[in-house]
């Protein structure tokens, strides 16, 4: 009888045990709030990334790819492209600006060509997305998009979709995709059936 009790004893101790780790492990699956992702991607925005990009379109006969690192200067975001061909874009909160080579073997040109986004605004929207998000700021979307968020830190997706008709004529939705150690994919689907899809490897730094 004895045995009996210790034996009970046991398989209680046991049970309150895994209950004890089920609701831990539940705890750390709890989905992620708006303030919980911008802690997260904060984290992340000073590192130099390097990415790989696939970009999709009717109109090609196939993908074209390109290579390169993306990077946080203060508000600009920057996206060097390094292959199949170099160029730098930098995204400022008001404009674009795109500096190119004046030929594949010559030094980089002091000239730059801009974009206002005054100019164009559905540029606008998805430049200043893509900001907000590396920066880890996603307060301001709001006023543009409509934010969906799944997931936990393990495994997080993030969908932004225009609020605007004038902003959907330009940009269908941004889907992002990322753990803990920040973004591991960007897709851009634009109405007319053109998909860019960047997949952010290991920081450089």
């Amino acid at each position: 009888m004895k045995h009996l009790r210790l034996f009970a004893l046991f398989v209680f101790m046991l049970l309150a045990l895994n209950q004890v780790t089920y609701s831990q492990s539940t705890k750390k699956n709890i989905a992620l709030s708006t303030a919980q992702l911008e802690t997260l991607l904060k984290a992340s925005s000073t590192a130099v990334l390097q990415y790989e990009e696939r970009r999709e379109s009717p109109w090609l006969n196939a993908p074209q790819h390109s290579s390169g690192t993306l990077s946080l200067e203060g508000p600009v975001l920057i996206k060097k492209t390094t292959s199949p061909h170099q160029e730098i874009w930098r995204l400022h909160p008001e404009y674009i600006e795109a500096t190119q080579p004046l030929s594949h073997t010559e030094a980089w040109s002091e000239q730059t060509s801009q974009i206002l986004y005054s100019q164009a605004p559905g540029i606008g929207v998805l430049a200043n997305a893509l900001r907000a998000i590396v920066m880890g700021n996603l307060g301001i979307l709001s006023e543009h998009f409509v934010l969906e968020i799944t997931g936990t830190d393990r495994g997080w997706y993030l969908s932004l979709t225009p609020k605007r008709a004038e902003d959907r004529r330009a940009l269908s939705h941004i889907e992002f995709k990322g753990a803990r150690s920040g973004i591991e994919t960007i897709v851009v689907t634009e109405p007319q059936g053109e998909k860019t899809t960047t997949t952010l490897l290991r920081p450089l730094s």
